[in-house]
């Protein structure tokens, strides 16, 4: 059957060669005399630039004679004459250095030369004056050399005016030029148009009976039977989207087993919020009776220390209980005003013994100056408890987990934002795009359900907040939380 599709897509495609070397060769010719004009039309801009340039430096040149008369004969404005002068010899170097100078140019550029000389020998002869301030003298030479510098720009002016017929000439050409393109483009849209429909009518045509099949198989899939499958081996596209068909299936069925375990996790939530109620009330009697005993104890009495290891034992088990009670709770979302370091303290309480069997260090670097946000304290615990478990996951042989929290502001809104950093495996730049996916894990051989980044991601927009990852394959990896300071219910 491929061979077939070949044979006649290996038409359309000669058409559609051909119509494209066409165009191609005709857009080269087309495009030669268009650079050509871009080059000239860039020249002229240049050319305008340093006239513009020309001209400026001829009205700063005469700004220090005349300061010269207005402050007394301060030797600083001649100093500064030198500098503008200087300017006004750099600017005639670079404009006959680049080529830019055209015959009718040659002539004004001549006459600019000579009034600079002009005003060079004026100004010297106002600052050579023994006495310049009221001399009447220095005032002729002045109007002199404002005169001179007023005919200066005027020629730079004429220049400007003829650079600008030459750019608008070149750049009506480029018009025109980009018509005929527009046009050429017209037609090969409309050639590709028709041998697109031709190709369509083919292809449809010639696997009707195959995605026929395809969409009855979709239909009984639709209806939960996912043990149906495609025998079609042909080695050609309907082949392929048979095999993508029988993955689909899989992945289904994969789904679905996920969903069962998740259902599990779900009731064994309950369970274990059952089993905190009963194991809660023999725990505080426990407790009461460790602080009687240990009150009967004389102080001096080193017994008192292994009751008092007791007794913290003891507290870390009441707090570990109040955080399993705290995460079997009603899923409704309950707002209350909560210092982030709180929540995340206590999820590090409930993973504490985990991490520390795994000789995992926790570096704790908190901004004291946060203020409190508006959370839903049960649900953002399982944010961090996935993240944490996460960062445990990735480090086997230990590590490192740093906590960071810090505030910022971007558009306009004040941010906080937490950071959990860890020294671990880091992920592969092709997992790292698909790490929110729903059932997208890597943890496959350690019962990964791939749901909780995905839930965490919710979660976190709900808080209006977001969540992004930073990763490399054996670098570490970097979660970012942000949540606004100011969003409240």
């Amino acid at each position: 059957m491929r061979v077939g599709i070949s044979l006649r897509i290996g038409s359309f495609l000669t058409l559609f060669l051909a119509e494209i070397i066409i165009l191609m060769i005709t857009f080269s010719v087309v495009m030669g005399g268009h650079k050509e004009n871009v080059k000239l039309l860039y020249d002229h801009i240049e050319r305008s630039y340093l006239v513009d340039e020309l001209r400026i430096a001829f009205c700063k040149l005469i700004m220090p004679v005349n300061d010269y008369l207005i402050v007394g004969g301060d030797p600083r404005e001649q100093e500064n004459f030198t500098d503008l002068s200087s300017e006004v010899d750099k600017h005639f170097f670079e404009m006959e250095a680049k080529g830019l100078l055209f015959d009718d140019y040659k002539e004004l550029l001549r006459n600019l030369k000579d009034s600079h000389n002009q005003i060079k020998e004026l100004a010297k002869e106002v600052f050579d004056l023994p006495n310049a301030v009221g001399n009447v003298e220095a005032g002729a030479l002045t109007e002199s050399v404002d005169a001179v510098a007023d005919k200066a720009v005027a020629d730079a002016e004429t220049m400007h005016q003829v650079t600008y017929k030459q750019f608008n000439r070149i750049f009506q050409e480029m018009q025109r030029t980009e018509n005929v393109l527009d046009m050429l483009i017209l037609i090969g849209a409309a050639f590709n148009i028709f041998l697109v429909f031709a190709g369509l009518v083919y292809i449809s045509r010639t696997v009707t009976r195959p995605i026929t099949i395809l969409g009855a198989l979709v239909n009984e899939v639709g209806k939960g039977n996912l043990s149906r499958r495609i025998d079609i081996n042909s080695k050609d596209e309907i082949g392929d989207l048979a095999a993508a068909f029988n993955l689909m299936t899989d992945n289904l069925k994969l789904l679905q087993q996920e969903l069962t375990q998740t259902e599990k996790m779900a009731s064994l939530g309950i369970l274990a919020a059952g089993v905190a109620h009963e194991l809660k009330n023999p725990l505080a009697i426990i407790t009461q009776g460790l602080e009687y005993v240990k009150r009967c104890i004389p102080q001096d009495d080193n017994t008192r220390l292994s009751f008092d290891k007791l007794m913290q034992s003891v507290t870390r088990m009441d707090i570990i209980i109040k955080g399993l009670l705290d995460f079997s709770r009603s899923s409704v979302s309950e707002y209350e005003v909560s210092d982030v370091r709180a929540v995340i303290e206590d999820v590090l309480t409930l993973t504490e013994h985990q991490l520390g069997l795994k000789s995992i260090k926790v570096i704790r670097q908190y901004d004291d100056n946060i203020p409190q946000l508006s959370l839903d304290r049960n649900k953002m615990r399982q944010v961090f408890l996935n993240v944490i478990i996460n960062a445990r996951d990735a480090m086997p042989q230990g590590g490192a987990i740093t906590i960071l929290s810090k505030e910022k502001v971007a558009q306009g809104r004040r941010m906080a934002v937490i950071e959990v950093d860890d020294t671990g495996c880091g992920i592969p730049a092709e997992s790292l795009k698909k790490v929110f996916d729903p059932f997208f894990t890597t943890k496959q051989k350690s019962g990964g359900t791939g749901l909780g980044l995905s839930i965490s991601r919710g979660i976190v927009e709900m808080h209006k907040g977001s969540i992004h990852m930073e990763s490399e394959s054996g670098k570490g990896t970097r979660v970012i939380i942000e949540l606004p300071l100011n969003y409240g219910r």
